[in-house]
């Protein structure tokens, strides 16, 4: 291969220096074959056609794992380089027609398309728009490129807009050039740990952020992945039109020792023509972090780069130098001067010593008010008092800090009092006011009034301050009854009932026995009065009327002796408090109150709709014990029940549709409505405006399942044709339920009874003699093929999932052709296995630049095999053909439905789509919606409810029926076999964990890290973006207990890990053992590569750069016993290989995902296997490792839990990855 140095240089010198800004040293390094060798030196001349020069350069590997901005600038560049070449002007053309073109060309269409003519500098003054809504000011340049004549006719473009549409491309790109250099320039290492740090934190930062806007990030988050606390990076932003970012202003802030900030250094830089303006400020950020000629570098590396331990000094100087006073507990009291009536409040600081709580310095609410933290029994009188005393003193009712101001140590107690009015039964007939049990004649009681109308008296004697609210019209006669002084005649008293009748409701009378009348008992019926709030909150309030339907009083409380008029004369009454309390307490257990969010005494709300009907349900059963009161205009009611359902099914396409007809009133509730209802966890599904129907508790369980299966389409209920075994069965299990279905739907049972009783022919032109297991995969296979769109075989690894799929495909051969989708590496795994296993059908590997010509004569018995990029790249070519059968390998690539690949996956028209993996779920039940996305779309409905209904029950509720539910869904769809149940001929697995204890040094610096991380990231754990640094820290403490230099280049070269590896190694050798050995990181394999080198060990090696070709060599290799070890990178390993030539297998670090490990182990413990497997597992002891090990075990869990009815797990969230850092 030609020098990468020299070749490089030739490109600078014939197309220009910016070509260098791609990578292209990346590309000749990863350069394995004739083929790319050859497009790289293509591309260092300068005589040779662009369309061949592109053409070769995208059959470059490196080329096709960019992504697409990255692809585009080197094309670009490319563009440039040749035309310039060729003496070519590469300045914008002068006229509209040549400027499109000169736009696709330049690959500026999408700036084109996404550009509107108000973000155009210059492009307001020259079309005189008067505002961003002119007619004119959201077109965008791609329309205005193509419409150009229709604006000019109707004289909406002036003669200059050419040249302010010209200079502004131009401008983008001279922008667009300079990014190569810039990128190139992030790409540079930077010195110093701390500096490097900031860099890759800045870097992740900026790859998370391409396409959200300022306002879902915040700036600060940059801070965190600086490690120096007294610097903030800032930044001012200063827009254009549009919210566009024009020009980015960025500064370092240090503190001094009493957090002032000073601002030490600033940097500007113009940022044209985006919108994300927090992507331009980290941009700029790196820009200063990694070049040494920016104002701000030599500060940033200084600050970055500075220990730890520098601000710890400073910080216990800062101690010493400013010591700081102990503090003393304090609290606020409210302390009472003077007596009776003449009484003032104060607030109070008391500190508590020796001898207990001092007296108090004083203080004012507002004071109060800003202490940290503000007690909420203080925050009520300070909201409550309102300047006022009669409210300061009632908001003080039952607060446990209020004192003598004379007597500090004698605690007040503050009490309400009822208030009623009492007219003496001797004559002249006197009015008094009677708070409590105490009576005061109307001169005493008008005396003891403050504002704004209460009723107050402190009795030392007692310690006891009483307040009463006294309504003003009592106030009133008390007032004239006082300035009067006199008593009144028998002969009055017919006028004072009536005047006596008019006080307000909470005013008890208390009458001469004469005017009293009869005594009857006091009436206990609960007065719910319900009042429903916007919020959806149903407000209750639970009342008594005693004598008067008029006058409503809280259980409890209120006047004690009660007067009024009923037909046929006086009637009076007493109310026995503690009769009514213990009542209505009962009230509040059996209507269901006590669950309701209490808003005072007796008062209550239910926030969720379903509670506050089932309250109304139990209250309107007990309709005649109980009143409800609605506020005016509002009302809920519950109407009725369902209890029973009668099903119908008519066919659509793929789909039935199922309805009920189901009546409640005369009013009809649909399937639908009742199945949104179940959906959302409700038991009332409406039916007007406020009024609901119960659906009985037999119903509500079947309905959940019928909704389990069904999705709603269009305001109907609809289910897989695949499921109408399902339906049947739920709807046949109850006495209450019936199904009317038609000839489509007992056809397709049938149809499905049939394939499941038939037995299938061993496929013709198969050369292979199946297993048992393997013969009864083949027959679920085929018997499915007859009636279901898809299904999964997830047997586990190494039980020969291919030679199944292989058998469908020589069966179903005859009907058309067939697609196979898996990795690269594994197509030519495919094709060697058909060859041998039924060579009858035509295998073609579609991967190629002429690839397109394989389309061509597709037919019976032809099987295209293509990797995942190659299908999403070429959906538009293969999902028009009608395949056969469709076979997703290592299915488990679907997992991430927002793919292109998964959305090209849907997109396939295929007859019977199988997907092949052995881990259908490895982290979380996403996953498995993923899969049956493709494979039964539909079956498992949308995600959103997906994983209202299953997702959170099982993996955060642990809820076991769902989890049941879920697997009967499925498990009509899904064939998993493990080798414990069905290969009993393979030899056994030995599963070793061999402990590895760290060197002092190495410890000391691994719990370093460890704790610096968990103090830097304990304090944003709540913020959802740390999970990104969580997992970089974790990551970074596994390297540490793999190897220091995996951290440190600067580390010694051996490592206590490394010893005990060699030392492994060497006694596997002796005992003739061969092993496979894997790692997830390259870089540790290679420090295991050097000393194995440098002791002369013979061994082999893959990883993902490795081309699929010569990994087929290696495996032949390996299996023809050339070497004892295959160093094996965890993912590009881990499946598809073929390795039964190992009897050991060596996992150098733990991997999160356990499944991962046990893809990788079965390389050797599969079909095929002739002699005991043992995995030994390096774990460095007192690690994360030790607690990543333990992870494992319940990662099994969830598949299990799904696949086999073992309890669920739940996912990893940001405080169990804190908790891994934890010691």
């Amino acid at each position: 291969m030609e020098d990468v140095d020299a070749l490089l240089t030739e490109l600078a010198r014939s197309h220009g220096e910016e070509i260098l800004g791609f990578r292209w040293g990346a590309v000749l390094a990863a350069c394995e074959s004739e083929p790319e060798r050859e497009a790289c030196r293509l591309l260092g001349r300068n005589d040779v056609r662009l369309d061949r020069a592109l053409k070769t350069l995208r059959a470059v590997n490196v080329y096709a794992s960019l992504d697409r901005e990255e692809r585009a600038h080197v094309d670009a560049v490319i563009r440039r380089a040749f035309a310039r070449d060729r003496g070519e002007d590469t300045a914008a053309p002068d006229s509209w027609e040549a400027l499109r073109a000169w736009v696709e060309e330049q690959d500026l269409t999408e700036l084109a398309e996404s550009c509107v003519l108000w973000n155009v500098p210059g492009m307001a003054t020259e079309l005189g728009l008067a505002g961003p809504y002119h007619e004119m000011a959201g077109l965008n340049l791609a329309t205005l490129l193509v419409c150009h004549e229709s604006l000019l006719a109707k004289r909406l473009l002036s003669p200059r807009t050419l040249g302010v549409v010209r200079a502004f491309l131009l401008d983008e790109l001279r922008h667009r050039e300079a990014e190569g250099p810039r990128r190139a320039r992030w790409a540079q290492p930077v010195e110093g740990e701390g500096l490097a740090d900031l860099a890759e934190g800045l870097k992740r930062l900026h790859e998370d952020m391409p396409s959200r806007r300022v306002h879902d990030h915040t700036l600060s988050g940059v801070e965190m992945w600086v490690d120096a606390p007294a610097m903030e990076l800032c930044a001012l932003v200063e827009g254009g039109r549009f919210n566009t970012v024009s020009e980015i202003t960025v500064s370092i802030v240090r503190r001094d020792a009493k957090g002032r900030p000073a601002v030490t250094a600033t940097s500007a830089v113009y940022a044209p023509h985006t919108h994300n303006a927090l992507a331009a400020v980290v941009a700029h950020w790196r820009d200063v972090v990694h070049d040494p000629t920016d104002p701000l570098h030599a500060e940033v590396a200084e600050m970055a780069n500075r220990p730890r331990w520098a601000g710890l000094l400073a910080d216990l100087v800062d101690a010493l130098e400013t010591p700081s006073e102990p503090t003393k507990p304090e609290r606020v009291v409210w302390r009472i001067h003077g007596s009776g009536v003449d009484i003032t409040v104060e607030p109070a600081i008391q500190k508590l010593g020796k001898k207990g709580w001092s007296k108090g310095k004083r203080s004012t609410p507002e004071s109060v008010e800003r202490r940290e933290p503000l007690d909420p029994l203080d925050m009520r009188v300070i909201v409550g008092h309102s300047g006022r005393a009669g409210d300061l003193i009632e908001s003080l009712v039952g607060h446990p800090r209020v004192i003598l101001a004379d007597d500090p140590d004698r605690g007040v107690k503050v009490v309400e009092r009822g208030v009623s009015v009492e007219l003496s039964d001797e004559t002249p007939r006197f009015l008094y006011l009677r708070v409590g049990s105490e009576r005061v004649d109307a001169a005493s009681a008008f005396s003891r009034f403050v504002r704004p109308n209460h009723y107050v008296w402190l009795d030392r004697e007692t310690a006891t301050l009483s307040v009463a609210r006294v309504p003003e019209p009592v106030i009133a006669m008390l007032a004239r009854a006082s300035e009067w002084g006199i008593g009144l005649p028998a002969e009055a008293d017919e006028v004072m009932l009536d005047l006596l009748a008019r006080l307000p409701a909470e005013v008890g009378l208390r009458l001469p026995s004469a005017l009293a009348g009869t005594t009857v008992e006091p009436d206990r019926t609960p007065r719910l009065a319900l009042e429903l709030h916007g919020s959806g909150a149903l407000e209750v309030g639970l009342q008594l009327s005693p004598l008067d339907d008029a006058k409503r009083f809280r259980p409890g409380a209120g006047p004690v002796l009660l007067s009024g008029a009923r037909a046929g004369g006086r009637v009076s009454t007493t109310r026995d408090f503690a009769a009514e309390l213990q009542e209505s307490q009962r009230w509040v257990e059996a209507l269901g109150l006590a669950q309701a969010r209490e808003l005072g005494r007796f008062r209550f709300a239910f926030d969720d709709l379903g509670a506050a009907l089932d309250f109304l349900d139990r209250a309107q059963e007990r309709a005649d014990e109980v009143r409800l009161e609605w506020a005016a205009g509002q009302r809920l009611r519950v109407r009725g029940s369902v209890g029973s359902l009668k099903v119908t099914a008519r066919e659509s396409r793929d789909w039935f549709v199922l309805d009920a007809d189901t009546k409640v009133d005369e009013e009809r509730v649909t399937l639908a409505a009742m199945r949104r209802a179940i959906d959302r966890g409700e038991r009332y599904v409406k039916l007007g405006r406020g009024e609901f129907a119960k659906i009985e508790e037999s119903l509500r369980a079947q309905l959940a399942e019928l909704s389990n299966v069904s999705s709603e389409r269009g305001g109907e209920v609809v289910v897989r044709k695949e499921a109408a075994p399902s339906v049947e069965r739920i709807l046949a299990d109850s006495a209450h339920s019936s199904l009317a279905t038609s000839r489509a739907w007992k056809a397709q049972l049938k149809r499905i009874r049939d394939a499941n009783d038939a037995t299938p022919r061993k496929p013709s032109g198969l050369k292979v003699k199946l297993r048992d297991y393997q013969r009864d995969g083949v027959r679920w296979l085929l018997r499915l093929s007859k009636w279901s769109g898809g299904c999964c075989l997830a047997d586990e690894m190494g039980l020969g999932k291919t030679v199944q799929a292989l058998a469908l495909l020589a069966a179903r051969a005859k009907g058309g052709p067939a697609l196979v989708i898996a990795p690269t590496s594994l197509a030519y795994n495919w094709r060697d296995e058909a060859a041998r296993f039924a060579p009858r059908l035509d295998v073609r590997i579609y991967r190629n630049a002429d690839r397109a010509a394989l389309l061509e004569g597709l037919g019976p018995g032809t099987v295209l095999v293509t990797s995942y990029d190659l299908m999403a790249r070429d959906a538009d070519a293969l999902s028009p053909i009608r395949w056969e059968t469709a076979i997703f390998d290592e299915a488990h690539a679907l997992k991430n439905p927002k793919t292109q690949r998964a959305e090209a996956a849907r997109r396939l028209d295929a007859g019977f789509r199988v997907a092949l993996t052995g881990t259908p779920v490895e982290n979380h039940l996403g996953e498995l919606w993923a899969l049956f996305d493709v494979i039964v779309p539909g079956l498992l409905g949308d995600f959103a409810r997906f994983k209202r209904r299953f997702v959170t029950p099982i993996q955060v509720e642990r809820d076991q029926g769902q989890q049941a539910a879920l697997r009967a869904i499925v498990s009509p769809f899904l064939l998993r076999r493990t080798k414990a149940l069905v290969a009993e001929e393979l030899p056994p697995r030995t599963d070793i964990v061999r402990t590895v204890e760290l060197s002092p040094e190495e410890m000391a610096r691994y719990e370093l890290e460890r704790r610096e991380a968990l103090e830097a990231l304990s304090a944003v754990a709540t913020d959802p973006t740390a999970r990104f640094a969580m997992l970089a820290a974790l990551t970074r403490l596994r390297r540490l207990a793999c190897h220091p230099a995996l951290v440190d280049e600067t580390a010694p070269a051996r490592s206590s890990k490394l010893d005990a590896t060699l030392e492994l190694l060497d006694e596997l050798r002796e005992a003739d053992h061969r092993a496979l050995v894997f790692s997830q990181f390259t870089s540790h394999l290679a420090l295991l590569r050097r000393e194995l080198d440098r002791r002369g060990v013979p061994y082999l090696y893959l990883d993902g750069s490795t081309p699929a070709s010569e990994r087929a060599k290696l495996v032949e290799r390996f299996q023809s016993g050339a070497q004892p070890y295959f160093l094996i990178s965890l993912k590009a390993g881990g499946t598809g290989l073929n390795l039964t030539a190992a009897d050991t297998v060596v996992h150098l670090d733990p991997w999160w995902n356990p499944a991962v490990e046990d893809q990788a182990s079965d390389r050797a413990h599969r079909i095929g296997q002739d002699q005991p497997v043992t995995v030994i597992r390096l774990i460095a002891q007192g690690t994360i490792e030790d607690k990543v090990l333990a992870l494992h075990a319940e990662k099994r869990e969830l598949a299990e839990g799904l696949l086999e009815g073992s309890e669920a797990n739940v996912r990893l969230d940001t405080a169990e990855l804190i908790t891994l850092l934890e010691s």
